[in-house]
């Protein structure tokens, strides 16, 4: 996430405040609740491409992204 857009540099905050090393980040699971709930915001509030997301976040393809945000909307974020 080195070559981040400037725009992005809002989310990439938010990012290091819930994983203060990096390295930490990848070992939370694709699904994680506060993976998914970033991911949402960030397509709600940002122009990111779902592709971009599910790769900075390590959270699979962004077909699998769609479908845990889909889910987290359906099921009201549980």
């Amino acid at each position: 996430m080195k070559d981040s857009p400037p725009q992005y540099q809002p989310f990439l905050k938010v990012l290091r405040r819930v994983w203060p090393s990096i390295s930490d980040q990848p070992r939370a699971s694709k699904g994680d609740s506060v993976k998914v709930a970033l991911a949402a915001r960030l397509r709600a509030e940002t122009t990111m491409t779902v592709g971009w997301i599910a790769e900075g976040l390590t959270m699979g393809t962004c077909g699998y992204l769609n479908h845990l945000v889909y889910r987290q909307r359906k099921l009201g974020g549980k």
